[in-house]
């Protein structure tokens, strides 16, 4: 499935989205900066794959 979207307002150029099955953990570092809207004021950053774990041994987002 894929579609579009509009990564912030007034923008008018469209966004590509392609959805995947995931198949490999990655570890990420996220700052936690918001600016006075509640948005993120920094990428998140990609920080190693984790060839050591399984996607089982993740758990759903928002129930750890």
């Amino acid at each position: 499935m894929d579609g579009a979207y509009l990564q912030w307002w007034g923008q008018r150029e469209h966004r590509s989205v392609r959805l995947v099955v995931p198949d490999v953990v990655a570890e990420v570092t996220v700052d936690v900066a918001r600016d006075q809207a509640g948005q993120r004021r920094h990428p998140v950053r990609a920080t190693r794959l984790r060839t050591d774990m399984e996607l089982g041994d993740v758990p759903p987002f928002g129930t750890a």
